[in-house]
C-alpha cells in the first residue's frame, strides 16, 4: 500500500517553490537557512503529519538552494559561451616572434625620413602607430633591420629607444564599423585572460578591425595558445 503523504524533502520543496519571497532569497544567496527552516517548520509538519527535526529542514533547504544556484550558474555560463562564440566568430589570430620596438619623437621631419627609409627597404615589414608625442615602429625583419639601425636610422634626430625581446599577436576582426561594440567586448575578454594568468602587456593598439598585442617573447607563445583555444575550441 502506498501513502499519499509527501516526503519531508518534497513538502519543503513545494513550500519554497510556492513562495516567491523564499525563492528570490534562495536565488540571490541571501537566505538564512536556519531562520527559514524555523519559519516553514509548522507548515512542513502539517503536510507530513509528524514532528520534524529543525536540522533536517535546514539540510533540505541547503540542498535545494545549491541546486537552484547551480542551475542559474549553468544558464549564465551558457549565455556567456554563446555571446563569446558570436563575438569571436570569424576572428583570426597570428603570432610574430622576436620583433623590434623602435620609438621616435613625433616630428614631421622625422616622420618623412622614416617613411623614406622604409620605402627604400622593400623587404622590411613593419607596423607603425602614432600617439600625440611619439611614433612607434614594430619591425618584423629583425636580422635585416640591425644593419639599417647601425647606419641610416641612427642618423634620424629624435630616436628615443630601440627594444628587443618582444613579440606581436595580431587579431584580425571580421566585422564592420557598426559592430565596434564587439571589439570592446573582445578587448575585455583578452584583458581577463591576461589578468587571470598574470601576463603583462608591453603595449597594445586596436582599431575597429584589428587588435595588436605587444608581449614579451617569454609570454607570447602562452598567450597565443590561450587565445587560440578560446577562438577555435
Amino acid at each position: 500500500m502506498y501513502s499519499n503523504i509527501p516526503s519531508v524533502s518534497r513538502a519543503i520543496r513545494d513550500i519554497l517553490f510556492s513562495n516567491s519571497i523564499y525563492m528570490n532569497s534562495l536565488k540571490l544567496g541571501i537566505a538564512n537557512y536556519t531562520a527559514l527552516a524555523i519559519k516553514i517548520k509548522p507548515e512542513v509538519e502539517k503536510i507530513v503529519g509528524s514532528q520534524i527535526n529543525i536540522n533536517t529542514i535546514v539540510v533540505s533547504i541547503k540542498r535545494i538552494a545549491d541546486t537552484i544556484q547551480q542551475q542559474q550558474q549553468s544558464k549564465q555560463d551558457l549565455k556567456i559561451s554563446q555571446d563569446e562564440k558570436e563575438m569571436i566568430n570569424g576572428a583570426r589570430i597570428s603570432l610574430t616572434g622576436s620583433i623590434l620596438d623602435v620609438e621616435f619623437d613625433k616630428e614631421m621631419e622625422n616622420t618623412e625620413k622614416i617613411f623614406d627609409l622604409f620605402d627604400r627597404e622593400s623587404d622590411i615589414r613593419f607596423n607603425i602607430f602614432q600617439s600625440k608625442n611619439h611614433i612607434k615602429l614594430f619591425i618584423e625583419n629583425i636580422s635585416d633591420i640591425k644593419k639599417i639601425l647601425s647606419n641610416d636610422l641612427q642618423k634620424i634626430v629624435g630616436l628615443s629607444s630601440v627594444k628587443e625581446g618582444v613579440s606581436m599577436i595580431t587579431i584580425a576582426l571580421p566585422w564592420q564599423g557598426n559592430e565596434v561594440r564587439k571589439t570592446y567586448q573582445l578587448l575585455s575578454m583578452i584583458s581577463n585572460i591576461l589578468y587571470n594568468h598574470e601576463i603583462l602587456l608591453h603595449n597594445a593598439f586596436f582599431t575597429p578591425n584589428e587588435i595588436v598585442l605587444i608581449i614579451s617573447d617569454s609570454d607570447a607563445a602562452k598567450v597565443y595558445e590561450l587565445l587560440r583555444v578560446k577562438f577555435y575550441k
